[in-house]
């Protein structure tokens, strides 16, 4: 998908396709065998770089991006859910490796992008951001493992403005956390 066409496809045409991929991959699993779903990786990680950050601003429809990758393109060892068919998330181009893996873009960008997003999900609403958040940091964890993704990791701390996003959103979780914690030791 070229910056063009995504810059001219309007935001519940990306809603849709989130909507449509995510509901066959939970609802008919074995109906995506065989599929290729390159182009809709290719098109999340693209719209979750910060380069093109300003073409989806809607923070709803960016933390849905971040479930999409998760939902579909997260090998199932690393995630709880493995009815998706390694044929989704896995490149034929590469002998099988997953996207996420093989995917220069998403090696270059998309441990920023997540980063970025785990911050920008503050303010899609308290029990979104849960669901969301927890959807982020397996992605994260899984990115973290992997060799190809270790540069972008240590490129992270140079762009100050995502860095200080992903932190204020670690600390708010935290604290909300430990308040939440000492409410219920009260209770104990």
């Amino acid at each position: 998908v070229s910056d063009d066409q995504l810059a001219r496809m309007p935001e519940h045409f990306i809603d849709d396709v989130c909507d449509c991929v995510t509901m066959v991959s939970y609802g008919m699993p074995d109906a995506m065998r065989g599929a290729d779903v390159g182009d809709v990786f290719r098109m999340v990680v693209k719209l979750l770089s910060p380069a093109q950050a300003k073409l989806v601003r809607n923070y709803n429809l960016r933390a849905k991006l971040g479930d999409v990758l998760h939902d579909l393109y997260l090998p199932p060892k690393s995630r709880r859910r493995d009815a998706v068919p390694p044929s989704v998330y896995s490149d034929p181009t590469t002998g099988g490796q997953p996207y996420l893996l093989s995917d220069k873009l998403a090696q270059e960008t998309l441990a920023p992008s997540l980063l970025l997003l785990y911050g920008e999900v503050e303010h899609t609403g308290y029990y979104e951001k849960m669901g969301h958040r927890y959807k982020i940091s397996e992605l994260l964890r899984f990115l973290w493992e992997s060799s190809e993704h270790r540069p972008a990791f240590s490129k992270i701390s140079q762009d100050k403005d995502s860095f200080i996003k992903f932190a204020n959103g670690l600390m708010n979780e935290t604290n909300h956390q430990i308040a939440e914690a000492m409410e219920k030791l009260m209770e104990i």
